[in-house]
């Protein structure tokens, strides 16, 4: 009903709040669309419109969704704005419901995964899962994204807005009221086709598995051109190469061509392979069956246009002259140090910490920092608030900052979480925050009928640190306001009466990963000043060493030495964990502790003015884990002077990650390893379509003059015997 205000209630499930429902819906049915939530929400909004309906009432947001326990998949027929569907396309949706169910099932999913429902206009596929609201948000809408891709044409879209944990769905047994009720399209009853009575619940992989069949636009110099700087219309280099097309239909402004069969195994004959011809005129080809990963427009090219590569690079040699050029150094300009990753000390490896690393020498390239420091979180939040030394809890956070590629970030963090799993410790989640108020609610009190958080342990490594930080100084904001309150005491209080959310003793470890220029770009002075970078450990870290790629993939550790080395920090960490522990200094660590607590800060880098804080903390957790000598025993209670100086290397090497990030010259680096790595150096072009297209030109042109000034890069002109400026080739010196 146009111009109606919203109405809004929340009812119980027993046999007299269904009843409620029906009396407060009925004389609505039929005039105005009827709503309801698929998701677990806080109950602490109810009571404003409990057991009835509230004109405005609070309704639930992303934020107050506790878990992702079902998906939407919604079918909905083509049409125009605000109208019903023909019966024709009504019944189209529901065909594309069972075609894309009897996929999904092929694929794995169990037939009592699914809950079936006519829309009254289209079809509602709702998928039974169990998954984190913080962390799996992105996972749902990669999957209805992926689904479109695949299945929705000009007849029939996957709506891929429907992906939030917030979302409503049209309530089976009332009237769809869509638009005006005409003979051509009427307004339809919605009702359930097929549930289970022993629901199955869908797994994270099997819907990782359909994910990953997404993909975004790429740049315009991602993939290789025709050669003469234009692309061929998708549709007629199909035609002229012999490929099928099943259907096409409009994609992101562009359009996709579903083929009859993969040019690549004519048995993917179930329209898994499509062309993409993007808005920007750029072509992809697909195809979702995964022994087909990796196989893309140019390997299509490859298969069908043979020769088409030694044509292309034909035609740009004659674009630039460059076919048989004479080249000559161009000199050069000033700048900067370059970013460069200090080693970890050996007095931050004591004991077991060493064993570990030693054992991963020669399977990995990851810098030690990036196993031991993420290990070292991980047991600190694992001890909870049971282990403190005087009013310091042992929770850090921690930013493994690398360049791409080179750096190994992941692997060394992925080392760490394994280890730590053999311990028992706490799980850890991957995935981005998107709200302090998610954060937050992780580690809620009980209150009244919500029984709060069993576990108020949590570690959060987060692969898109740089989003987060954006994500962070955005207005409104509470994602830096909710860290802070967990690092500086774990405690919350309710802020508001819509906020009623309270935590005590939540516990949260916080691991990032970046890249230099990511990171530095958000980080503001505040920040440096009093903020969330004080909090920060931060770890520069590189490939320390060269490993066959076969040794890598299948590591071949010994695995009666690592559980060895796992039984010594599993017993340490027993009691603590166990009984709690309110750990002291020994007067040697005491005493140590305060002849260096001057020089753990600089006064011209305020983000080292919690230095002394970082070392205790960090000293904890060497003291849960690790043994002062032989003889020291967990229940002493004690953490020991080797675990200071642990603690004051650990602390030493990150303020000094945190000098050769802030002034660092992470561009440079980046650029001089491409640049040697394609041998012969690279155009600007090259550069850029490398790095990704995220750099200014300016910026680029920057880091090459510094690079030159550096002795790190020279600039080769090509003197091609023609007029105009000469082609230019950037090579590692």
């Amino acid at each position: 009903m146009a111009g109606a205000p919203i109405l809004a209630g929340y009812f119980r499930g027993d046999d007299d709040g269904r009843q409620r429902l029906i009396d407060a819906i009925l004389p609505y049915i039929g005039v105005r669309d009827v709503w309801t939530n698929l998701n677990p929400f806080n109950p602490q909004i109810i009571p404003a419109a409990f057991d009835r309906l509230v004109e405005r009432a609070c309704c639930p947001k992303d934020s107050d969704v506790l878990r992702i326990r079902r998906i939407l998949v919604d079918f909905d027929p083509v049409r125009p704005a605000k109208t019903a569907s023909t019966d024709a396309q009504h019944q189209a949706a529901l065909e594309r419901l069972e075609t894309v169910r009897a996929e999904l099932i092929r694929r794995g999913f169990s037939r009592d995964s699914f809950i079936e429902a006519d829309s009254g206009n289209g079809g509602h596929l709702i998928i039974i899962v169990d998954l984190d609201v913080m962390t799996d948000a992105k996972l749902v809408e990669r999957f209805l994204k992926a689904l479109n891709l695949r299945f929705g044409d000009a007849v029939v879209e996957i709506d891929t807005g429907v992906a939030n944990p917030g979302r409503v769905v049209k309530l089976p047994g009332t009237i769809a009221t869509k638009g005006p009720n005409t003979e051509e399209r009427p307004h339809r009853e919605s009702y359930l086709l097929q549930a289970s009575a022993t629901p199955v619940v869908a797994s994270a992989s099997l819907l990782e598995a359909i994910a990953d069949w997404h993909t975004e636009e790429p740049a315009k110099s991602a993939t290789k051109d025709s050669g003469d700087g234009g692309w061929p219309d998708a549709e007629q280099w199909a035609t002229d190469h012999n490929l099928a097309i099943a259907f096409s239909a409009p994609w992101k402004d562009g359009t996709k061509y579903v083929l009859q069969e993969c040019a690549f195994n004519s048995e993917h004959d179930n329209r898994s392979a499509l062309l993409i011809q993007w808005k920007n005129s750029v072509i992809t080809y697909r195809c979702l069956h995964n022994s087909c990963s990796g196989k893309g427009w140019n390997e299509l090219r490859d298969l069908r246009e043979p020769g088409w590569r030694q044509e292309w690079k034909q035609k740009q040699d004659d674009a630039t002259g460059t076919a048989g050029a004479e080249t000559v150094d161009v000199p050069a300009g000033s700048s900067r140090p370059a970013f460069e990753a200090p080693a970890f000390p050996a007095e931050a490896m004591p004991g077991a910490w060493g064993d570990l690393v030693r054992l991963w020498e020669p399977w990995t390239e990851a810098h030690p920092a990036s196993i031991i420091l993420p290990a070292l979180i991980i047991c600190g939040v694992s001890g909870g608030e049971g282990v403190r030394i005087g009013s310091q809890r042992l929770v850090e956070y921690l930013a493994v900052v690398g360049l791409s590629t080179f750096g190994r970030k992941d692997t060394g963090v992925s080392i760490a979480v394994d280890f730590t799993r053999t311990l028992g410790a706490v799980r850890v989640t991957y995935g981005q925050p998107n709200s302090g108020e998610g954060i937050w609610y992780r580690m809620r009190d009980p209150d009244g009928k919500d029984p709060g958080a069993t576990d108020k342990r949590l570690v959060l490594i987060d692969t898109e640190m740089g989003g987060t930080m954006a994500a962070g100084h955005r207005n409104g904001s509470t994602v830096f306001p909710a860290m802070l309150s967990l690092y500086d005491s774990g405690n919350k209080e309710a802020l508001t009466k819509n906020d009623r959310v309270t935590v005590t003793n939540g516990t949260l470890g916080y691991i990032g990963l970046t890249v230099p220029s990511q990171f530095t770009r958000h980080v503001t002075h505040e920040d440096r000043q009093s903020g969330f970078v004080q909090r920060l450990l931060i770890a520069a870290v590189h490939r320390v060493r060269t490993v066959a790629p076969s040794r890598a993939v299948n590591p071949d550790v010994d695995q009666r030495e690592l559980e060895a080395i796992a039984n010594k920090v599993s017993a340490r960490m027993y009691d603590a964990v166990l009984r709690g522990r309110q750990w002291t200094l020994s007067p040697a660590a005491s005493a140590y502790l305060d002849e260096i607590a001057d020089g753990l800060v600089d006064a011209e880098r305020p983000e080292t003015s919690r230095g002394v804080a970082h070392v205790v903390r960090l000293a904890g957790m060497y003291a849960l884990t690790v043994g002062a000598d032989e003889t020291d025993r967990v229940d002493d209670g004690v953490v020991g002077l080797p675990h200071v100086r642990a603690a004051e290397a650990a602390w030493r090497y990150c303020s000094a990650s945190g000098a050769a990030v802030f002034v660092g010259d992470h561009v440079v680096d980046k650029v001089v390893m491409l640049a040697r790595d394609a041998g012969d150096g690279l155009t600007r072009t090259e550069l850029f379509r490398m790095l990704g297209n995220n750099i200014a030109a300016a910026e680029l042109d920057d880091a090459i003059e510094r690079g030159r000034s550096q002795g790190k890069l020279k600039v080769i002109e090509i003197r091609t015997g023609k007029p105009g400026r000469r082609p230019q080739r950037i090579v590692a010196v």
